[in-house]
């Protein structure tokens, strides 16, 4: 009965090793803009890395930077329809779910005015500043790779890394 057990362990184990989902994202150039750049953060405090050559520039971001001020934005009442939402999704009307979510589950306030809290009451996350590096190279980039891979396999203990060639540079955040 051992013999079983350890077989169809060692099986299942198996069968989901072979299954796992590469988790890493490979780019094959520089961010240009904000929103091309990588993720790196706690929940609390956070940087965007661009992964740059020559100079790298970090937005750094912390959890308390909000543009905004308080407001009574809940519905108290929006619990009540959480199990009809739920039964609606489980009954495949998601129309009719995403309808009753969105008169009962969304701030009574205008919220972030989509994308533009800055002007709205309730305001958004403001940036803590940009760091920017000048790795003073002139040399010319070829074979360049910026990985950000969320288990940490490819860059050692680093999510995210920038490599390049002539001379191999690595740089980890």
């Amino acid at each position: 009965m051992k013999q079983l057990f350890f077989i169809v362990f060692v099986t299942i184990f198996n069968f989901v090793i072979a299954q796992k989902q590469d988790v890493s994202v490979v780019f094959d150039q520089p961010a240009a803009f904000f929103t091309e750049s990588l993720p790196l953060g706690n929940g609390r405090l956070g940087a965007m890395v661009f992964g740059k050559t020559d100079v790298e520039t970090i937005v750094l971001n912390e959890i308390s930077l909000w543009s905004g001020g308080k407001q009574e934005a809940d519905d108290e009442n929006a619990h009540k329809y959480l199990k009809e939402i739920q039964n609606l999704l489980l009954q495949g009307k998601n129309l009719e779910a995403q309808s009753l979510l969105m008169k009962h589950f969304v701030a009574k306030g205008k919220g972030t005015c989509h994308g533009n809290g800055a002007n709205c009451h309730y305001g958004c996350y403001q940036t803590l500043g940009q760091l920017k590096i000048d790795w003073k190279s002139d040399a010319s980039v070829t074979h360049y790779k910026r990985v950000l891979d969320l288990e940490k396999r490819a860059c050692g203990y680093h999510p995210i890394c920038t490599q390049w060639k002539p001379n191999r540079t690595n740089r980890f955040y």
